[in-house]
Order: C-alpha cells, then structure tokens, then sequence
C-alpha cells in the first residue's frame, strides 16, 4: 500500500469544521464563564474595592421574616459632638453617631466563613428570634427559636483584631432644602455592640453584646444602642473646597443599603440643621432639614 498525503482542497473541509468546533467552544466557555463571574461579588469592580454591598439574595428574599418574628429596628440618632477639625485651607467635620435598636428583638449578626463576599470581607448572617409565647417581647431565656436570612458582609480590621459590619451608617452633608450630598460617606462600618443602655429599657433587655471579638456574634440589644464617638475613624466628613458659611443639613442613616431586616425600613435615617462658620459648628435646634 501506498500513503500519499491529502491535498490541501481535501484538508480545507476538516479545517474548517475544526475551526468552527474550536469557535464555537471558546464561545460558549466564554458565555458560561462570563455567566458564571456575574453571579460572583468578587467580580465586581465595586465589590472588590469594598465599596459596594453584596447580597446573597434580593432584597425582597431576605425581607420575608418568617411567622412570628421578633425584628429589630435600627435607627440612627442626630449627630452629637460636633466639631471642625483639620489645617491650612483643609476643614474636616467631624461628629458622633448613635445607632439604637428600638424593635421588638435584637440585632445578632453573625460571621461565616461559607460564603463568597469580596476580598478580606466576610459573609453575614442575620439571626431572627421567634416569638415562643407570642407576647410579643423578646426573652432570651424562652425566645430560643430563630431564623436566619442574609445580611451582606464584614470588613476584618487587623489592628482591632475582629470584624466590622460593612455598612453600618452613611452621612451626608447638604443644603438644607436639598438631600444632593455636598460631601459625604456612603458607607461606615460599625463593630455592632450594646455600649449604651437606653431610658426606654426594660428590666428584660439586658446587654448580650458586650465587645465585639474575631469570630462572635454582634448585635445590638432591644433598648440599647452602639455609639461611635467624633473622634473615631470614619466620623467624618471632608469639607468641599470653598463651601460657604451658612445652614446646612447633616443627615445620618442606619443600614443605609438595607441589607438588615427591620420592623420598619422608614425611620432609619436622622437630620438636623449645622451653621457652619469659617471653623466652628453648631447645631440650629429651631431649624428643620427638608425635603
């Protein structure tokens, strides 16, 4: 027998049907890749850099509470300790910030590992107490019972050693009669915990979340709340160049993303009206901030 090698008009069919073969696989890893990123936080750009949240599920998913559940509500307090701060032609305004749970259960996250959230992020899982005796109040000791729905992710803070909640509270300063922010922060992390006992406290809603520690739960306690005093990282707002003395509106928000579940999503956020003057701040109790 004879070989003789293929002419190339005979090759040209094979080739071809290999060519398209290669093409059309590329193109389909690709669409399954891409497919695949997309469903991925880590893909992000936004989420890489740690500036936007990531949900695990949508909004109206992880806002089905199941029967019975005692929900937390988290508010954030006006702004207190106000100053300016800062050298030269540079004004920074800094202020404390109070978030409260005034609900009918506590906020407990809790950490996990099993979840994909962006670099040096971890996932959150949001604990839901059942109502056992159906009284509606929350009791630890009889209140064992609980769900749990997604709750975004946290940021790990190697100096402090344990995890913040990312998204805690957003500021914004503005013009009074406008919520367009001038400066602001649209996302603070919190290390959730129970530092101040509220006046409307009951006797039952004693404090479960003492300090925060790198692999515990936080949360904030029914009738307490979590402050962050002015002179902590992240109780700022940068100044815009040439912002004029006047009335401005400086606005505080809770969960500003809403990735917590709350008995009510209306009353997260609070606003007073500041006069700012060259490098001095008070707050204007008469005035109000709108829209």
């Amino acid at each position: 027998m004879v070989l003789t090698s293929p002419s190339r008009d005979q090759l040209r069919p094979v080739a071809a049907v290999i060519v398209a073969a290669v093409v059309a696989a590329v193109a389909a890893v690709a669409a399954g890749g891409w497919a695949f990123r997309s469903g991925m936080p880590t893909d992000d750009p936004e989420a890489r850099r740690g500036s936007a949240p990531v949900r695990t599920q949508t909004a109206a998913e992880a806002d089905r509470a199941p029967a019975g559940a005692l929900l937390p509500n988290l508010r954030s307090l006006p702004a207190e300790e106000l100053g300016i701060r800062g050298r030269g032609d540079r004004r920074v305004l800094r202020f404390a910030g109070v978030l409260t749970n005034d609900g009918a259960g506590p906020l407990q996250v809790e950490p996990r590992p099993d979840a994909l959230c962006p670099p040096g992020q971890r996932y959150v899982a949001q604990a839901v107490y059942l109502d056992a005796d159906g009284n509606g109040g929350f009791d630890r000791g009889r209140d064992t019972e609980r769900a749990t729905l997604p709750g975004g992710c946290m940021l790990f803070h190697p100096t402090h050693d344990h995890w913040h909640f990312d998204g805690s509270a957003g500021y914004a300063l503005t013009a009074v009669d406008s919520t367009d922010p001038l400066a602001s922060r649209r996302k603070v992390s919190f290390c959730l915990r129970d530092s101040e006992r509220q006046a409307g406290a009951v006797d039952r809603d004693r404090r479960s979340y003492p300090s925060c520690a790198r692999n515990r739960r936080q949360g904030i306690t029914v009738g307490w709340a979590d402050r962050y005093d002015a002179s902590l990282p992240g109780q700022r707002l940068e100044l815009p160049a040439g912002l004029r003395d006047g009335p401005y509106c400086l606005r505080l928000t809770a969960d500003p993303f809403d990735q917590l579940t709350e008995s009510d999503e209306s009353d997260n956020a609070s606003a007073i009206v500041v006069r700012i003057t060259a490098r001095t701040v008070t707050r204007d109790a008469a005035a109000t901030c709108g829209p």
